[in-house]
């Protein structure tokens, strides 16, 4: 089996590490690259990764990839990729609140990761969306494995509180499921595959 080498543009350790954890088995070995880029301001998901990812190409020349992700309150689509904004200036008490605007407080994380290769082709993989709901205030302590703000005011679909506050084991088990479902999965099953 061949193994692909591909520059994972992040300055994110907690990303660059859930990337190799997806990719681990899949023959894909990820280097970490942290470059200057321009963000696009954008509530769509993917068109923030794609910009990033053609400027990244041009810089370094070689197959590389960009995740971008986000996470929407489906009633109001937003804030989607504009959440780290959002966080820095309200905390996971501004995402409550923007809940507190709708009926059903429903909202996913999404994740799309776009790959460009050596000549400049691109493909856009998307993984499973994570459905739930949004807290009606944030539950849950910013411990070890608890790296984001979100967890403390997500409620996944099937569970009963945040993912901050659910049992380690539960929690684990919710992660390696949507692993398996992920854009990296996608990447690394379709790099997999005969050309």
């Amino acid at each position: 089996m061949t193994v692909h080498t591909v520059s994972f543009v992040t300055g994110n350790a907690a990303r660059l590490d859930d990337a190799r954890e997806h990719l681990r088995a899949l023959d894909v070995e990820i280097t970490a690259v942290n470059l200057d880029l321009e963000e696009i301001q954008s509530t769509r998901v993917g068109d923030v990764a794609a910009h990033k990812a053609r400027q990244a190409h041009r810089v370094l020349g070689s197959p590389v990839i960009v995740e971008g992700s986000g996470f929407i309150i489906d009633e109001l689509a937003y804030p989607g990729p504009l959440v780290r904004p959002l966080l820095a200036a309200t905390g996971a008490r501004g995402v409550v609140a923007l809940a507190d605007l709708t009926r059903t407080r429903s909202a996913r994380f999404e994740s799309v990761l776009v790959y460009v290769a050596a000549d400049g082709s691109s493909r856009t993989f998307s993984g499973t969306r994570r459905p739930g709901t949004v807290a009606s205030v944030p539950i849950g302590e910013n411990a070890a494995g608890i790296w984001a703000q979100l967890w403390r005011v997500f409620i996944p679909d099937g569970q009963r509180t945040t993912l901050a506050a659910l049992d380690t084991e539960t929690r684990d088990r919710l992660l390696a499921d949507w692993r398996r479902e992920s854009a990296f999965a996608s990447l690394g099953k379709w790099l997999g595959e005969p050309n």
